[in-house]
């Protein structure tokens, strides 16, 4: 298991990989929580309110930011190494093991489902069915949202081939996934391109709330919204 051999040093890997843009791990993950809280506030009112679950939530460095704000956190991973780790950094929110097929939660469970920088690791052939879970445990009037890497951005591509746990990476165009939640039957909520500086900042993620048109963000996201019935 890929994520097995990398959990006990994924943060110094990325930080290592990242090392000549100025950026740091931890502190992008704090960027990618405010940017879905600021969402979830959008659609939910009191984000206080919402159950959330994370796809692929590797060591748990994003639900560690995202935890206090939010009503009740869950996450799933195929790598039971990342797991332990995710539960003792982030004891508030509850992790299950995914095999890789079937989410391991109910139908409709959760107000807003994520899932960040996972989809590149799944093989073509699986992304719909990938997508499609995620769309079967959101509630109708939820949300499902996918952040990747920008495959536009050379900078985006080049820090991926230094990665040591990116060897099987795909990447995945905004369009594309925009086009995996359609089909997995939710109607299409928006996109935007993110990540225009390595070091997040509040006058920084302002800014760029203006630019997420311009396809040269170092990462995107998208999401879509199951109908309420």
């Amino acid at each position: 298991m890929l994520f097995d051999r990398h959990a006990a040093r994924y943060r110094a890997a990325v930080n290592e990989a990242l090392r000549f843009s100025g950026a740091e791990v931890d502190r992008l993950a704090g960027h990618k929580a405010r940017l879905m809280l600021a969402l979830m506030t959008r659609r939910f009112g009191d984000p206080r309110t919402v159950k959330a679950l994370d796809v692929g939530c590797g060591i748990g460095l994003v639900d560690r930011e995202l935890v206090s704000g939010v009503g009740h956190l869950c996450g799933t991973d195929v790598s039971q190494k990342s797991l332990r780790q995710a539960a003792s950094l982030v004891p508030e929110a509850s992790f299950r093991h995914f095999y890789g097929h079937r989410i391991p939660y109910a139908d409709k469970e959760f107000d807003f489902v994520f899932t960040v920088c996972v989809l590149h690791h799944i093989p073509l052939t699986e992304r719909a069915g990938f997508v499609g879970e995620m769309a079967r445990v959101t509630r109708p009037g939820g949300m499902a949202f996918i952040l990747e890497h920008n495959p536009l951005n050379p900078v985006t591509r080049y820090i991926v081939s230094r990665c040591a746990f990116d060897v099987d990476a795909v990447l995945v165009g905004r369009s594309a996934a925009v086009r995996l939640l359609q089909r997995a039957g939710l109607r299409p909520g928006g996109s935007s391109y993110i990540g225009f500086w390595p070091k997040p900042s509040a006058f920084g993620e302002s800014l760029e709330r203006g630019m997420g048109w311009l396809p040269i963000g170092a990462q995107y996201y998208a999401w879509g919204l199951r109908a309420a019935r």
